[in-house]
């Protein structure tokens, strides 16, 4: 395991292939989940991939029921029988701001789930990002730059789900607070994750590898401490600590 911390003071923020058994708890999850969100809410599903070009945070025929994302529903990025798909953001200089009661982001085996392609700067706000499995990336802009773009709102870790910046150059800038969870957050690839919210609420472990960079600037971006002594509560597997501040690693029970 290599292992490598690295200190930075200069810091600025910028703007299944399944079996049938694992489908079948996979469809169980999500009824599972469209309960817990609201006996009201109407659950929407994706039919296929966002196309390159083409969004579902803003656009409205990939969804179906048909029709642009708006408060009293929850999104997945499932169809529905419970296949993962790919969900891309608009392209250009964007500040788009996810509208439905939520948006649960499923695991997707052959792809990311939730693509951020965005030119430099630009911002998605999504005020309750589910992570059940599935994965935000870089995707860079749509003529291939890298980027570094904005994550808002708030996030509900419900299964281990990661961060992808997907290449060197690239960056997700996660200013949400991750409000709640217990399973772990991989940070994969290179490029970099700045994990930048107030993540008390968040205990499971999070996790560097593949060269990717986590960028903190306390301990709090880590989340809260765990109930119980947990020695790879922080894992760097060929992976980067980048911290940007004086920061003291000193909560009881993480590792």
């Amino acid at each position: 395991m290599k292992i490598r911390y690295q200190r930075n003071p200069s810091f600025r923020l910028a703007g299944f292939s399944a079996s049938g058994l694992t489908q079948l708890y996979l469809v169980a999850a999500l009824m599972f989940l469209g309960g817990v969100l609201g006996a009201s809410a109407g659950n929407v599903y994706l039919r296929a991939n966002d196309a390159s070009g083409s969004s579902s945070v803003t656009g409205s025929t990939n969804w179906n029921p048909t029709g642009v994302p708006v408060a009293g529903n929850t999104y997945y990025t499932t169809n529905t029988s419970g296949v993962g798909l790919l969900m891309r953001t608009p392209t250009g200089l964007r500040n788009d701001i996810f509208l439905g009661d939520a948006l649960v982001l499923c695991t997707n085996l052959n792809n990311d789930t939730l693509t951020i392609k965005g030119d430099q700067g630009s911002v998605l706000t999504v005020s309750n990002l589910i992570m059940a499995g599935g994965s935000v990336a870089n995707g860079a802009s749509s003529a291939n730059a890298a980027t570094t773009n904005t994550l808002a709102g708030f996030i509900n870790v419900v299964a281990g789900s990661r961060f992808n910046p997907t290449s060197a150059g690239r960056a997700i800038v996660v200013v949400a607070a991750i409000t709640n969870g217990v399973s772990p957050i991989t940070c994969a690839n290179p490029g970099a994750v700045w994990m930048l919210g107030t993540n008390y609420g968040f205990t499971g472990k999070m996790v560097a590898n593949a060269g990717c960079t986590l960028r903190i600037t306390n301990q709090f971006n880590l989340g809260g401490n765990p109930a119980a002594f947990t020695a790879d509560q922080l894992l760097l597997d060929n992976g980067v600590l980048q911290v940007t501040n004086n920061v003291s690693l000193n909560d009881a029970n993480r590792g």
